[in-house]
């Protein structure tokens, strides 16, 4: 199940596991419940990632996988943004694939 409601679901799911096992990040994860389903959320889509990063300033631009040919910023080149891993890099697209 993808989306707000499966990247939640999953999450509330996880803390209640937690909290049967009696781990101490169960604790935090409830006091702060709001935050942690909003990071649970945000932080599995591929969306949250920028598309590219500004040769002349270093600044992320774009969401996710979006095309960005040039940088809004100063008109420059633009490289795209990837994940490393372990040594390996991981664009947005080979995430969202």
């Amino acid at each position: 199940v993808s989306g707000i409601i499966g990247h939640t679901m999953y999450a509330l799911l996880g803390v209640r596991a937690a909290a049967q096992r009696d781990l101490p990040v169960a604790r935090i994860a409830q006091r702060h419940l709001s935050s942690y389903l909003c990071g649970a959320y945000l932080g599995a889509d591929v969306g949250t990632v920028p598309s590219v990063i500004c040769q002349d300033t270093g600044t992320p631009l774009g969401y996710g996988s979006e095309r960005i040919l040039k940088s809004p910023l100063t008109g420059g080149p633009v490289k795209p943004w990837r994940l490393e891993l372990d040594g390996k890099f991981i664009t947005p697209r080979q995430i969202h694939d």
